[in-house]
């Protein structure tokens, strides 16, 4: 009988759930269920709803102000919740109350001129009790995909993509920085694209579970020594050479960054098959010295973007004290826009070619600064009943080009080449069956005067050469009469000149 009882026992306990063990190995907590309300420490209520994550030390579930209606799929914030003996939610909540208040991130905003600085505002925090056990909770805003999704779906991103995601990440470094502490685990897991209308072309950087303030309480920054209990904090593809040996520092920051975006850019790192911490270092150590054995080694079937050489190789010549310009890193980001060939209109592009997207954007450039030739052309329908007027004088005198071109009717070398009676003929009779009105609009000399001194020299060089003859007439003779020549008036002189240039038998 006692046996019996043994077994039932033993079944019984092959019967309870299993523990859930995260990626990291971490045992995590059984779920809260949904309707769960917490309290945080200014007293306000969340109600939780389902899970929507689960992370290294634990769980994320949508949440709602509202404890007396069910949390629906739409709702605004999600709730963070680990046992209470983690470690990383108490340093990432103490980080936020720090950092992340909603009024310290405005002013900053509105100091600089800002739309949008890529971190969640703090909006509460507290402990609860489930079912015998402690667990902490931080609330914030609710977010979009995470970038690591995006990765696996599309392999990697479009170097525009690319440029614009480092910018809006500089932007929150140069914040967090600002505050005295630096993030130490910038990846694509811990980078959320907006939820909200408007924001979906924003990158937000969460997860503050090992940030560590890099100045001390006089504001000095710390020294470059190695700590063992911090030595390689972090996801180890993208942990700083600074991180590696447990030192933070602003220009580890953008070192993170820069692996994160050499993985974004090409899908691979020389390091990303390896484990060991140790080896991992020494190859960033080595390839930091290198940049262009870096970018060889990455980029093996493509050319790389050249904005990546320079920013790596301005992080490399950063000391571990300097504070970087974040300004010249966002001009090398937004000239690495323009130089892949893509508008520059801030959006964030995943899943097309980025080929593609070039030509398309190049073919709508042209089509903003050409729009009529967007449109088909038509023919344009011409009015015979009334009379054409291609030269009315109030648009030739605005056009010099067109003015010449009519001068070439009277060129001395047209005219006495070929038959010259013809030709003095032709344009004779050009002006003459114009009426009265417009014959006077279309007289040479009025028309000389809206011409530049340049056209009028070519014109006079055109005529023929005259006698001494002719000269001295012209010299003698009262040509007031001829300032304003009509078309008749031209064709006699025409024809005296012609007849002087005639030798006589």
């Amino acid at each position: 009988m006692p046996h019996r009882i043994m077994e039932r026992a033993t079944g019984a306990e092959m019967e309870q759930p299993k523990k859930r063990v995260a990626a990291n190995g971490n045992i995590l907590p059984d779920p809260i269920s949904e309707g769960e309300v917490l309290i945080d420490l200014a007293r306000n209520q969340w109600k939780l709803g389902r899970s929507i994550g689960i992370g290294g030390f634990g769980e994320v579930y949508l949440a709602s102000s509202n404890a007396y209606e069910p949390v629906g799929s739409d709702a605004d914030h999600v709730v963070k919740v680990e046992p209470h003996k983690n470690g990383p939610l108490f340093v990432e909540i103490n980080c936020y109350l720090r950092v992340a208040k909603s009024d310290m991130i405005n002013d900053w905003k509105k100091g600089r001129n800002l739309k949008h600085v890529g971190l969640s505002h703090y909006i509460g925090s507290g402990s609860h009790v489930y079912r015998g056990q402690k667990y902490r909770f931080l609330v914030l805003e609710r977010y979009g995909l995470d970038l690591d999704k995006l990765l696996t779906q599309n392999g990697r991103f479009p170097v525009k993509t690319v440029c614009y995601l480092g910018i809006q990440i500089l932007d929150a470094l140069e914040y967090i920085h600002s505050r005295g502490y630096v993030h130490a685990d910038i990846k694509a897991p811990n980078l959320l694209l907006g939820y909200h209308k408007g924001t979906e072309n924003y990158v937000y950087l969460l997860d503050f579970g090992i940030a560590s303030r890099y100045l001390d309480q006089n504001g000095v920054h710390k020294e470059y020594v190695y700590d063992q209990r911090k030595a390689h904090a972090g996801t180890l593809n993208y942990v700083s050479r600074d991180a590696h040996i447990g030192a933070f520092s602003r220009r580890g920051d953008l070192e993170t960054l820069g692996y994160n975006m050499i993985q974004w850019l090409c899908g691979v790192l020389p390091w990303g098959d390896k484990e060991d911490p140790e080896y991992i270092h020494s190859q960033k150590n080595s390839f930091m010295s290198n940049i262009a054995l870096l970018m060889r080694q990455c980029f093996t079937n493509s050319q790389p973007p050249t904005v990546l050489s320079q920013f790596l190789k301005y992080v490399a010549s950063l000391n571990f004290e300097t504070k970087p310009s974040y300004a010249y890193c966002r001009n090398l980001l937004k000239q690495g826009v323009e130089d892949s060939g893509y508008v520059d209109d801030g959006m964030l592009v995943f899943g097309d070619s980025p080929l593609t997207r070039i030509i398309e954007n190049r073919r709508k450039r042209r089509a903003m600064d050409n729009p009529e030739n967007t449109a088909a052309l038509k023919r344009k329908k011409i009015d015979n009943s009334t009379l054409q007027q291609p030269c009315a004088t109030n648009r030739i005198q605005n056009s010099p080009s067109l003015v010449f071109k009519l001068f070439k009717w009277f060129n001395g070398k047209n005219i006495v080449s070929g038959n010259s009676k013809k030709q003095v003929k032709k344009h004779a009779t050009l002006n003459c069956n114009l009426p009265s009105t417009i014959q006077t609009k279309y007289e040479p000399v009025v028309l000389i005067e809206h011409l530049p001194n340049e056209m009028i020299q070519e014109f006079t060089a055109s005529l023929p050469e005259v006698s001494e003859r002719t000269k001295h007439w012209h010299q003698t003779a009262d040509t007031s009469v001829f300032s304003n020549p009509t078309p008749a008036m031209l064709k006699i002189l025409l024809k005296r000149r012609q007849k002087e240039t005639t030798p006589t038998h």
